[in-house]
This record gives C-alpha cells, sequence and structure tokens, in this order.
C-alpha cells in the first residue's frame, strides 16, 4: 500500500484536480496556488471528501501561495522550500512517494513546479481529457479528463542522475559520483538512455581507479568507455575533447601498469595526486603525497643515472668513499639503508644536479617545509597541515621535479546537455 504525498498547482477549474486526487488518493496534500485561487483549494477538499472513501482530514492538507502567478522566478522560490518535505516523508519507507501534479494554474505555475520537482523523488501528473471546447482546442470538458502518470521525466532520460554525477565527480567525489549512475541505472530499462549513462558511469570508474593508484583497473575502465564513446554524446553536447583525453588518459595509465616502480610518470601521477588533495583542502593528504614524491624523484635519479636500484638495500661498493666511511657502522650484510634526506646527501656526493637542487631549495634540515610532512597528524605530530604548509612544500616540490605542474593534475568532465 502506497502512502502519497499530493503536490499540485490550482487554476480555476477544479474538476481535473479533484479527478487526479480521486486517482491517486493522497494521505497528505499541499496546493501551490495563487492569490486569486487560494479560495478555491477549500472547495477542492470539499468535492473531494464527498466523492472518497478515504476524505482528507484538515490537519493533512495546506498550501503555499505565489506572489505573482505570472512570474516564474518567485514562483520557483516559494515552491523550493518543499523539498525538505518530501525529502522527510520519502525516508518514512519505501512505500511513502510522492506525486507532482501540474495540471491546473498558469503556464508559469506549471513550470514552476516541474522544474523544482524534477529534483525530486516523484512521480508526475497530468489530467488530460478525450473531449475539448472551442473544437476541441480549448479545455477539458468536464467528465472526459483522462489521467496521465509518468515517472520523473528528468529522471527517465537519465539527466538527472548524470547531472548529479559530473557534479559530484567534478568536486572530486568520484566514488559518489559512481554510485549515483549506478543506483540510477538499477531502475532504468534497458536501452539508449541507460547505455549513455552506463559509458558515463565507466568514464568515472576510471578516474576513481586512477585516483587510487590502480592503474590497471583504470586502463580497463578506460578502454571501456572509450568503445561505447558514441553513448557520450547523449550526456555530452560535445564530447570530442573529453574523448580525446580519456585516450590519452588510457594510454598513462597503461603505461603506468607496466612501469609502475621507478619512473618519472609515477613521480608525477604522485604529484598530480596531490594537487588533487589540495584542491579538497586536505592538506595533510597533500602533503603526504607530496613527501612520497620528493622521495620518488631521488629513488628514480639514483635508479636510472646510478644504477642504485633500491634505496632500503644499497652495497657499500656504490657509495663514494667518504659515504662509504660515513654509513659503514649501519651497514648490514655489505649493504646499507637509506631514507629520503640521506638519498638525496648521496646524489649530491655523487655531483648530481639533483642533490645540489634538493640543498637548494631549502629541504634539508629540521626547519625545512618537509617537515610540514612530520608534524601531520597523519606522520609524527597532531598539528593539521595548513594550505600555507601545503603551497610551500609544493612549490619546492615541483622546482626539485623541474616542472610547474603535472598536466593531468585536475580533472573535470563537461557540463551535461
Amino acid at each position: 500500500m502506497s502512502h502519497v504525498f499530493f503536490v499540485a498547482t490550482i487554476g480555476g477549474s477544479p474538476e481535473p484536480l479533484i479527478k487526479s486526487l480521486q486517482f491517486w488518493s493522497p494521505e497528505k496534500i499541499c496546493f501551490v496556488a495563487s492569490e486569486e485561487t487560494r479560495k478555491d483549494t477549500l472547495d477542492v477538499i470539499t468535492q473531494y471528501n464527498q466523492s472518497s472513501p478515504k476524505p482528507i482530514s484538515e490537519g493533512a492538507w495546506d498550501c503555499v501561495i505565489v506572489p505573482d502567478h505570472q512570474l516564474l522566478q518567485p514562483i520557483i522560490k516559494t515552491i523550493r522550500p518543499l523539498s525538505r518535505r518530501i525529502r522527510e516523508w520519502k525516508e518514512r519507507g519505501e512505500n511513502f512517494k510522492v506525486v507532482a501534479d501540474f495540471t491546473g494554474g498558469t503556464k508559469c505555475m506549471s513550470a514552476g513546479l516541474a522544474l523544482v520537482a524534477r529534483r525530486w523523488p516523484t512521480e508526475f501528473s497530468y489530467v488530460g481529457g478525450t473531449k475539448r471546447n472551442k473544437d476541441d482546442r480549448g479545455a477539458v470538458l468536464s467528465g472526459s479528463e483522462v489521467i496521465s502518470p509518468c515517472m520523473n521525466p528528468w529522471e527517465a532520460l537519465g539527466f538527472q542522475a548524470a547531472e548529479d554525477a559530473v557534479t559530484a565527480f567534478n568536486h572530486g567525489s568520484y566514488p559518489a559520483a559512481a554510485e549515483q549512475l549506478a543506483a540510477s541505472m538499477r531502475s532504468m530499462e534497458a536501452g539508449s538512455d541507460k547505455r549513455a549513462l552506463a559509458a558515463l558511469s565507466e568514464t568515472i570508474k576510471a578516474y576513481a581507479e586512477w585516483d587510487r593508484f590502480q592503474h590497471k583497473k583504470a586502463a580497463e575502465h578506460f578502454l571501456t568507455a572509450l568503445t561505447a564513446r558514441n553513448d557520450l554524446a547523449a550526456v555530452f553536447t560535445d564530447p570530442a575533447d573529453l574523448i580525446r583525453e580519456m585516450e590519452k588518459h588510457q594510454d598513462l595509465c597503461t603505461t603506468l601498469t607496466v612501469r609502475n616502480r621507478m619512473s618519472w610518470l609515477l613521480v608525477d601521477d604522485l604529484i598530480a595526486n596531490a594537487t588533487r588533495r589540495a584542491r579538497d583542502q586536505r592538506f595533510d593528504d597533500a602533503v603526504a603525497r607530496l613527501y612520497r614524491a620528493c622521495e620518488s624523484i631521488a629513488q628514480v635519479q639514483l635508479h636510472e643515472r646510478w644504477q642504485i636500484e633500491d634505496t632500503g638495500r644499497i652495497p657499500l661498493e656504490k657509495l663514494p668513499p667518504s659515504l662509504q666511511s660515513a654509513w659503514n657502522p649501519r651497514a648490514r650484510n655489505g649493504c646499507v639503508q637509506i631514507g629520503l634526506q640521506d638519498a638525496f646527501r648521496l646524489l649530491a656526493s655523487l655531483g648530481d644536479e639533483l642533490g645540489t637542487r634538493f640543498i637548494e631549495q631549502k629541504l634539508t634540515g629540521q626547519n625545512s617545509c618537509l617537515e610540514e610532512r612530520n608534524k601531520s597528524i597523519l606522520a609524527h605530530g597532531f598539528d593539521p597541515v595548513s594550505k600555507k604548509g601545503y603551497d610551500q612544500l609544493a612549490k619546492a616540490v615541483h622546482a626539485l621535479r623541474g616542472i610547474p605542474q603535472p598536466e593531468f593534475g585536475h580533472w573535470l568532465l563537461p557540463p551535461v546537455q
């Protein structure tokens, strides 16, 4: 058994609205009326109660009054506060449903209700008829009314789900965006609209996996999305630029899958990931990634230029003489393990420009901006990292890497058409 909250615009003719009330048998009613039609609401309730086996009690109905029935913007502003009541009604259980009837009132009132209700979990209702006056072009004749229920057309076409998912994605909420689409697709029938949402879902999943450094899974989702690239045209007006970016990003993730250890591309991926965390004001997470990127810069340089493959196990004979004697006491089985600061100290001792650049960026010592990571609540301290702390470290790491900013740091989807 359904419990219906009925929201309807009301005009000068009560018959269609009474027919709609008889069809839906609501438990709660809210009329959207003008000053001119306010008086008609009681008449509608009275006539409905006289003909209904489930009459509406006095406390179960009310109305909101629009200030001007010819101006769309104030009408929308008047109707929007109903959204809270709708949400609370739906939260009471699966059998609690909402119906928005836009038959009565002025065209602006009908349009206003339809625009606001498109974000509600609602069905739409319209009262048409088999007979009209004025040579079948005028108002519906009494007694010929026909109820035309339908699901929210915006939701039926998937546009609302797509719009909400894109908004969530562009704010960095990749898992939430994917879940919104999944929930919407579960209630859709097979067809082109569902395929379009599936293509968008694969696109979002690709970036969500990439953001978690799951490069192989990201590449697979990119490939699936690109296979369905024609369906993305049903979501975006012109997806050509997006598709070109996805092709490039699919190649990047494929490369990262093959070379996910000791590569400059992985360093840049860490820096780009830090940029996204900072965009979300998650500076502790961002600094943790920058610290790892800084460490990776030294590891990649030692590997590619000096054939030192593992900073966790460096043979003493590969060290400059000065460091062999300094680090010999901590050697185990002829090898030493070094951290970030010692990795750049080793590079400087080898005459590598990265070791010099590390010193120039003032990344050595206890007063360096690298200490922001150590003082972070996610590392060894108890204080959250500030934006200033992140900015200082980001500037230093970008300079150390020798690039201003990885080009794939920001991901944005275009607006839904």
